[in-house]
Order: C-alpha cells, then structure tokens, then sequence
C-alpha cells in the first residue's frame, strides 16, 4: 500500500488542535506529555487512532534535548480508481478494508550560544511498505535586545517505497528543504512572525493503488496513477499575535501561500482566539479556510494509457472550510490536561473561483486528548 497513512499524519499535524509546545528560547525546565489524536472520515471510510509519547529537557547548561515517539492505527476504505462507465464520473472506495499502522520517532538537539541557537534533528517514519528518514537542522540568531529573531534553517528526506503484492518492486524518493524567516516584536501588544520555505523533490510520486478507468465511445482506458518525478515547492507562512490586555485574551491570524511545480496554487487563512476563562482554564476557537487549484495533469478522465495524468482527489481544485475548540486546564504547578475537537468539510464549489467537476464531497472528524507535566 501507498503511504496512505503517512499522508494522513501530515495532515492531521496541520490540523489546529494544540500538540506540542512550541518553544521560543532555552528551555529552563523538563516536560513530558501524552498526547492522543483520533480522526474519522464520514461514510465508513478512513479512521486514524494516534497516541504521542514527547518529553524535552535540559541536559546541560547550554544544550535541550527533545524527542517523540507516535504509533499511528489506519483502518476503513479508500479511494481506489475512478470510473466513467455509467456516465457521470464516479470516485470508488476500495472493497478491501485497510489496516496499517505508523511508527514514528523525531530527535533534535539544540545547542545554545549565549542568546543564539544550532539544531540538529532526526526522524523516521515507518509502514510495512514506507520508509522515510528526515535529517534536519537550523540556526537561530537574536538581534536588537531580542526583538528580532532569524531563523535559517535546512532538511533532506530520504523515503523508500515498496508495494503490497509486488515484493520486487522498490520505489526511492529524495527531498530537499531550505527556509528560512523573521520574528519581530512590534510593541509590548504585538508580534509577527514571516517564514519562506523551499522544498525540492525527486522521484517516484506515483500512487500506485489508485487508477482512472475511462469509456470513451467504444474504448476502454484503464490509466494507473502517473505522476511527474520531480515536485518543486515554495511556502510563505505569516502570523500576527495581538494582546488584547482589557480581556487577558489573544487574537491570531495567520495566513499561507503555496505553489508548486504540478501547477497547484493555495491559499490558507486562519483566525484564532485564546481567551484565559479562569486562573484555571482557558479555551481556543480556531476557524480556518483554505482553497486550491488543481494540478496541471489532474483529470477523471483520460483518452490514452500514456502519460501524466492523476485522478487523486487531493490533487483536485476545492475549498476546505475547519472550526476546531480546545480547552485547557492547568492544574496545579506541574500537569496541564487538553481536550480539542474539530470538523473539517471540504467542497469543490468552496474554492475561490471554481472548483474541480465531479468531485465528492468530504467531511471528517477529530478530536485530542493531551497531558503536560513539568518537572
């Protein structure tokens, strides 16, 4: 099977739910946390149950240590090919229910120089027919009596591929990263933060479960996935927190740029609102919208069995519309317990301008669950 679940993963970090911690200088003091992320598709389809395991320390005085382990649990059905035959184009489930599971682990280590900072970071994912391997590293430097933050930064992917069914066949993919970005204090209320990202991929790319069956007239195609062996990608993320110091509250906004040598252009914008409720609890309303194009090879339909072509809905041109809650509650000096819950629907029509024919709807599901405790 395809990465399927690897890309679930990836999809599920971006989701806005709280999980790690996200650090911003030297870290003073150690934690450790659970986290448990459940995620269900509508109609039976793809279902992901997800415990992480983290915990990040001061090993010495000028050097952090973090790491986290997840086990990932994929069952349900999905998509498997794409048909015309009755007319109107048809998006079919596989007729094999999926079970997969994931293992995770990520390592980074951070050495401090006085006010500035190098990483170096590992992480490997594995299925029983993915492997991916990533070695990362990146550099932080403070300016104007730390109202400024630099940061650079690069990485390399390594990922082998291999098929359920065809023990001989074995795929290799390579991508290479580089960003890099400024955070900037504004005022004692404000602060933003701007990051560019590049990223440079080569070979395989094909989802090699899924293919378009096609009717034209009296003639059958039966088209597996084929994609470019090359992925070219550029990012740029910005994010404004505003202090709002009347309610104790703060407001996020964030939005994201993202284009790409397929031909896929996106557009994310976010709005978010944590607001303390007590000296105890405090709660955080997420909204975000984000739409795309379609790649420049996606189709439903294809008049040869040659070529570029993919009818993978996720190469498609739609609009996603997210509303996520999450609750936190300090408890004590040392344990901080998370719920969160979301709701993701993604339309063809949604897209600003318009969206890719024929496309099904999808609607998905989430919630976490998550522990803190600092020693």
């Amino acid at each position: 099977m395809r990465s399927a679940l690897h890309a679930l993963a990836a999809a599920a970090a971006a989701l806005p739910l709280v999980s790690l911690p996200v650090r911003a200088g030297q870290i003073e003091e150690a934690k450790t946390g659970l986290n448990l992320f459940s995620y269900q598709e509508r109609d039976g389809r793809i279902g992901v149950l997800s415990p992480t395991a983290w915990v990040q320390a001061p090993v010495a005085r000028d050097l952090d240590f973090e790491a986290r382990v997840t086990f990932d649990s994929v069952a349900g059905a999905s998509p498997q090919y794409v048909s015309n035959e009755g007319g109107p184009v048809v998006h079919t489930l596989s007729s094999a229910s999926i079970r997969e599971w994931r293992k995770e682990g990520m390592f980074k280590a951070t050495r401090w120089l006085g006010d500035d900072s190098l990483s170096l970071g590992a992480d490997v994912s594995s299925e029983h027919d993915y492997l991916s391997q990533t070695l990362s590293t990146d550099a932080k430097f403070e300016f104007l009596n730390k109202n400024v933050t630099w940061a650079i930064g690069a990485s390399v992917t390594g990922d082998a591929i291999s098929f359920t069914g065809f023990p001989d066949i074995h795929q290799r993919r390579v991508t290479r990263g580089v960003f890099t970005g400024i955070t900037q204090i504004l005022s004692p209320t404000d602060i933003l933060q701007s990051n560019l990202a590049f990223t440079n991929g080569r070979g395989y790319f094909d989802d090699h479960y899924e293919y378009t069956v096609s009717f034209l007239g009296r003639r059958v195609f039966l088209d597996r996935d084929r994609r470019p062996d090359a992925r070219h990608s550029l990012s740029w993320l910005t994010r404004w927190k505003h202090y709002v110091p009347a309610l104790g509250a703060a407001l996020g906004l964030d939005y994201r740029y993202y284009q790409d040598s397929w031909g896929i252009r996106s557009h994310m914008s976010e709005l978010s609102w944590h607001q303390p409720l007590s000296t105890t609890w405090s709660a955080r309303p997420v909204v975000r919208y984000y739409t795309q194009s379609a790649a420049s090879f996606y189709s439903t339909t294809v008049a040869s069995s040659s070529g570029v072509s993919s009818s993978d809905t996720r190469l498609a041109a739609f609009g996603t519309l997210t509303l996520a809650f999450n609750l936190s509650a300090r408890l004590g000096d040392r344990d901080t317990f998370e719920i969160g819950a979301g709701r993701y629907v993604q339309r063809s029509s949604w897209r600003f301008g318009s969206g890719s024919p024929d496309l099904p709807r999808f609607d998905a599901s989430y919630a976490m669950l998550g522990w803190t405790r600092t020693f």
